[in-house]
């Protein structure tokens, strides 16, 4: 349909296509400007959220290789007395002699979020008991420290943990014209501080864990190191030393099992340390 204005003729027709295209490249760029301003401040507050969780369990896990310090979370911390229980047994000339062994863990709970650069931490290094402990977590060395950290994701949640994990060690001297083996063994122990060792509320905490609430100040101070030491009767004909964990036979690094044989008189001495630490938030 045309129109005629003072000799000009007029064209109805729709937009042409370069306006519409600047058009909708207005409007998409509008929406998305949208979206990212609605969106940012929540992912900031994520990457908030993830920086403070990463250097607050980092700082847990220094202090818990102090044996003392504090620091101030703003998030709830699970603690575990008894999170793992194991039995250490030290065979001579198969005759076992079994052990307890517990494992505390000081743990973050929260919706999955991405920690930069942390999977499964390296800062601790595992001992000989390394590969029962932590699951064989691959990344682990063994060098005898008695602190690890990782991080457990799962489908919609993680789980960060701190675990002072047990420490054995198997050494062998000689003493005049006898041979003497030396297993010690070195745990972590971390319990609430007690308002009395008696109370149902204290016992709870040991048995099935307590949380430490958001926002409080979170202090681990050592509290005493147990020391117990057992000696087998002396063997004139000498004998083979074996260790387990849970049944299964230690090995060293190299996958070797650590153990030890002699003809001589030999003596056994087995040490455990158990290094108690106490937490509390106020």
């Amino acid at each position: 349909m045309k129109k005629r204005y003072h000799g000009y003729t007029v064209h109805r027709k729709g937009l042409s296509i370069a306006v519409q295209t600047a058009i909708l490249i207005v409007v998409t760029a509008s929406l998305t400007a949208l979206a990212f301003a609605l969106w940012r401040p929540w992912e900031a507050g994520q990457q908030a959220l993830a920086g403070a969780v990463s250097e607050t369990m980092t700082s847990m896990h220094e202090i818990l290789l102090r044996r003392e310090g504090s620091v101030t979370p703003q998030f709830a911390l699970h603690v575990y007395p008894y999170r793992e229980k194991h039995h250490l047994e030290v065979e001579w000339n198969g005759k076992k002699m079994s052990i307890p062994v517990t494992v505390s863990t000081i743990e973050y709970r929260g919706p999955k979020t991405r920690l930069p650069g942390v999977y499964y931490l390296e800062k601790g290094e595992v001992d000989v008991l390394g590969g029962y402990i932590v699951g064989g977590k691959i990344n682990y060395t063994t060098t005898g420290v008695d602190v690890v950290s990782y991080v457990e994701y799962r489908d919609k949640e993680m789980r960060y943990v701190v675990k002072s994990i047990p420490y054995v060690k198997m050494a062998v001297d000689r003493i005049y014209h006898d041979v003497v083996i030396n297993v010690m063994l070195r745990f972590v122990f971390i319990t609430p501080y007690p308002p009395s060792f008696t109370s149902r509320e204290y016992i709870q905490a040991i048995e099935e864990g307590h949380v430490i609430g958001a926002g409080k100040m979170v202090t681990l101070r050592h509290n005493n190191t147990y020391q117990y030491y057992m000696q087998q009767p002396e063997s004139v004909n000498g004998g083979t030393l074996r260790l387990y964990f849970d049944g299964q036979p230690i090995t060293k690094p190299s996958g070797e099992r650590l153990e030890f044989s002699t003809q001589e008189k030999t003596i056994v001495r087995v040490f455990v340390d158990v290094v108690v630490l106490n937490i509390w938030g106020r």
